[in-house]
């Protein structure tokens, strides 16, 4: 199954979207403009997503979406901002 992968304009926002739909029309508008990211054969290449193949499936055939949220780590104390 071919898929398209995008990602919210808001560089705050921290999800990822897989979509079947190329334009990603599909998506919820609260990230929108989806930026798209990259596309690939979900059946011939591993995700990377930590989800089971079974419930991405599940989604892109009830909604044509499937979306979750990546981790990004706090900047370590010598690039925090400083504030004063």
């Amino acid at each position: 199954m071919l898929v398209y992968r995008f990602k919210p304009a808001e560089r705050a926002d921290h999800r990822v979207a897989l979509s079947i739909i190329e334009a990603g029309d599909n998506l919820p508008a609260d990230g929108a403009p989806w930026q798209a990211i990259g596309r690939f054969d979900l059946a011939a290449e591993d995700p990377w997503i930590k989800a089971p193949r079974t419930d991405i499936e599940a989604a892109l055939n009830a909604r044509g979406y499937f979306m979750w949220s990546i981790g990004v780590p706090k900047p370590a104390a010598r690039f925090a901002r400083q504030l004063g």
